[in-house]
């Protein structure tokens, strides 16, 4: 008598989308198809859930078409702010802060602006921010997830902050964990702001307020060689 294979459901997914989509997905398109013998009308209500979960859950590949000393867009949304600050957590030293505000329906996850080590890792939790766009300071109020990158021409600190709705941050990486430009950082669903910083003296032809942009595919600007 053959034998069954054992089939691991957590391996199945679906192309482009996160593992924990595939069974969200399936069970809407199910749940509809039963529906539509049982109470059409009510059909097009777990068909809607499977793709509110396929939006929440998507994981496209990306692939940054650029040079070592390019920084690729940490976050997919729009650059809301750029400002000059003294960055004292992992820098410590003047920054250019580029935030980066992610929207309800953008792809929520943060990649790696460029190839590097995670040297500082810090998690802070609390209430959920109410309006990211409009912070000026750090975010104190809402899940902060702090990720400090050192690369061969200096060091690179990311902070995402939890949206309205964001109630954690899911991180990816860990000490010592050895990056490539574009590499899955974390996750922030439900809208975030990503801050990227960097030491201001390396920095020449910042992108533009407003811009829209993708993570792990647009190039925000060149490092300057020392």
């Amino acid at each position: 008598m053959p034998r069954r294979r054992q089939v691991d459901l957590a391996s199945l997914h679906l192309p482009g989308f996160d593992p924990a989509a595939t069974p969200l997905i399936g069970l809407g398109i199910g749940l509809s198809g039963l529906l539509l013998k049982l109470q059409p009308r009510l059909a097009p209500l777990p068909l809607a859930l499977g793709a509110a979960a396929a939006l929440l859950f998507r994981n496209p590949a990306r692939t940054p078409n650029a040079s070592g000393d390019t920084i690729i867009a940490p976050a997919d949304g729009t650059i809301c702010r750029i400002d000059e600050q003294y960055e004292y957590r992992f820098l410590h030293t003047d920054a250019v802060r580029i935030s980066i505000l992610t929207e309800l329906l953008d792809v929520p996850i943060q990649r790696s602006p460029a190839t590097g080590i995670v040297a500082y890792l810090e998690a802070t939790s609390g209430s959920p921010a109410r309006n990211l766009q409009l912070h000026t300071a750090e975010p104190r109020q809402s899940h902060c997830l702090y990720v400090g990158i050192a690369t061969h021409w200096g060091p690179i600190l990311l902070l995402v902050s939890g949206g309205p709705f964001t109630h954690r941050i899911d991180c990816d990486v860990a000490i010592g964990t050895r990056l490539n430009t574009g590499d899955r950082i974390s996750t922030a669903r439900f809208g975030a702001r990503t801050d990227l910083f960097l030491p201001l003296d390396m920095i020449d032809n910042l992108p533009a307020e407003s811009e829209q942009i993708r993570a792990g595919e647009t190039a925000l600007f060149h490092v300057l060689s020392h």
